[in-house]
């Protein structure tokens, strides 16, 4: 049950109200609820107590997905501080700058940098289908239309039945 969860998390929250996990786990909770507002309160709480990537893209996609694109852009860049080399996190930075008016530049110099950053994990796995799909959907938004097919066909001779696969073709 749903509620119940919640009602756990809270309780967790309430004994150990300096535990981040508590507040992490939380959020999770209302997230997969649905409920991104106070998803994004108790991401929010964790970061006022130990600041991570992880929680800081959280913490940006909860704003992405309320509507506040320039918080979701504030949240990103400081998940890039923490992880530079996350091709992911760049392509959320560029996704959520894209909404953003004045951010025109720094959204292709993010879809660039995640493009690039992807490029080269993708050498250590080339069958990495999650890769390939950011790949292809970093290619789309830079104009790269030829290989963004390419990759959208090697993704599905990869994993023909991955569902992310289907979400990154629709993209």
């Amino acid at each position: 049950d749903d509620a119940r969860v919640v009602e756990r998390f809270n309780t967790t929250v309430e004994l150990t109200p300096d535990n981040p996990a508590g507040y992490t786990n939380l959020a999770a909770a209302y997230y997969m609820l649905g409920d991104f507002e106070r998803a994004g309160e108790a991401y929010e709480a964790s970061l006022a107590l130990a600041p991570t990537r992880t929680v800081y893209t959280n913490t940006g996609l909860m704003y992405y997905y309320t509507g506040r694109f320039d918080l979701a852009v504030e949240m990103q860049q400081r998940a890039v501080e923490l992880a530079p080399e996350d091709h992911r996190i760049w392509g959320r930075l560029a996704e959520s700058a894209r909404f953003v008016t004045g951010m025109e530049e720094q959204t292709q110099l993010a879809y660039q940098r995640a493009y690039e950053l992807a490029t080269v994990r993708l050498r250590i796995n080339p069958r990495d289908a999650d890769t390939i799909g950011h790949l292809a959907l970093y290619a789309a938004h830079l104009g790269k239309h030829a290989e963004t097919d390419a990759l959208l066909v090697r993704g599905f001779d990869v994993a023909r039945d991955d569902p992310d696969m289907h979400y990154f073709a629709a993209l």
